[in-house]
């Protein structure tokens, strides 16, 4: 149960971190870019089950994530149930260390 915890003050902060870069993200979107980061969740069923959101509402988001702002790379989508797996593009990926 501690561990549920600190993976959701661990995904609060990331989301509270992506909104200070870029206040004209709604918070849905800053978690979608903030899960993806910590690897909760790359795919659009998994991101709205486990933060209770309406799937269509995720796939919106994540619309506009990819389309509008270019801050998502869609990989693939499901036909029957329009689930779409996703990557963050070049613009959105953190730095890497050397």
């Amino acid at each position: 149960m501690t561990e549920n915890i600190d993976h959701a003050d661990l995904l609060m902060a990331r989301i509270s971190s992506v909104l200070e870069k870029d206040p004209a993200l709604t918070p849905i979107q800053a978690a979608i870019l903030a899960a993806c980061a910590l690897g909760i969740a790359s795919d659009s069923r998994t991101f709205a089950n486990r933060l209770g959101i309406e799937h269509a509402l995720v796939l919106r988001e994540i619309d506009d994530l990819a389309e509008d702002k270019g801050l998502l790379t869609l990989e693939k989508q499901e036909p029957r149930t329009l689930r779409q797996w996703y990557r963050p593009s070049g613009s959105a990926e953190p730095p890497t260390h050397a």
